[in-house]
Formats: structure tokens, sequence, C-alpha cells
């Protein structure tokens, strides 16, 4: 199994998405894994002791990226990714998660796959907290949860007040291309 550091991450996202330099995603990339939002691989160090990774966190890491260009902050972002990478909806091929969008990369017809983000508050006593919650839409399917776009979208004890939605197939198509070669 090959293994990856951040600056492989940041050369295979400057090149799948043709951007001029590999200097900004590298210093995001070294932000999250500082903050432990990505996994690295344990008791394993590159060269002068780099972070090393498996394949599947570069689809972490891009969608990190997103999220943090959103402006999401620190907290939120934990919350987010922990969310997407464990899922909250079982179908009929199992959990929805990171892990089924990665995996459907590699379907001969790749699905749609978006994650839209709701930012919903909770007003109480103590004061108001923003939370967020993220669900994976799959061709416009959202599984039985409701279009949080809707005007009669609810979250029960909280109020909707934003919805982010990462279009995740358009950011990791691209990037799968460029780790397995194009097709």
């Amino acid at each position: 199994m090959r293994l990856y550091t951040l600056k492989d991450f940041s050369e295979a996202i400057r090149q799948a998405e043709g951007r001029p330099s590999i200097d900004r995603v590298h210093n995001q990339l070294r932000g999250v894994a500082a903050r432990g939002l990505l996994a690295p691989v344990p008791d394993r160090y590159g060269p002068r002791g780099a972070l090393l990774f498996d394949l599947d966190q570069i689809y972490d890491a891009r969608l990190l990226i997103a999220l943090i260009e959103t402006g999401l902050e620190s907290d939120s972002l934990a919350s987010v990714i922990a969310s997407a990478r464990i899922g909250r909806t079982t179908i009929e091929a199992g959990k929805l998660n990171l892990s089924a969008v990665i995996k459907s990369l590699q379907d001969e017809a790749p699905a749609v796959w978006k994650l839209e983000v709701v930012g919903s508050r909770e007003r109480g006593d103590e004061g108001d907290t923003l939370g967020y919650f993220p669900q994976w839409v799959r061709d416009g399917n959202r599984f039985g949860y409701a279009d949080p776009h809707s005007e009669d979208a609810f979250v029960i004890g909280r109020t909707i007040e934003c919805v982010l939605t990462v279009n995740v197939s358009r950011i990791f198509a691209p990037l799968h291309k460029v780790m397995h070669g194009a097709k």
C-alpha cells in the first residue's frame, strides 16, 4: 500500500484542479493535520519526519479544504467531517458515508454526490449555539431527509440559518483521475 505526504496530496490537488502552485493548499493541509482532522498512519513517517497518509485521506483533505473555504471554523470542521465519515443514514448498500462516496468513484457511471451542511441555531437560557449537521445527497435523493432549502423545513428546537452545499462529485472526480490514472 502506497502512503502519501501532505506535499503529495497538495501536488495531486494542484494537478487535478489546475492550480498554479501547491503553496496555499499545502498550508491548508498542514493546518488541518495539525488540528487532528486528518488521520495519519500511526508510527510511520516519510522524509524528514513527514506524516504519512493512506490514499482515502486525500478525499477527506479535499472536502476539508472546501469546508474551510466556506468559512467553517475548527470546531465545526471537526464535527462536520466526523459526521460525514460516519454517516447517519443506512441505505440498501450499507452506511451512507464518505467511504461509500469514495468507493462509488470507481463505478462505471458514478453517482452525483453533494454534501449539504445545515447550520441551525438552538436558543436557550445559556445562550445561542449554532450547530452544523451534514447530510449526503446522491443523485438528488435525500434518503428521507427534508430539503433544508424548503420554506417549511425545520429542525425540532432549532432554527435553520444556512445551508452549505459542497458538490463533492465535482471536486472528487478530477482528483480520482489523478490518483488512479485517467480512464
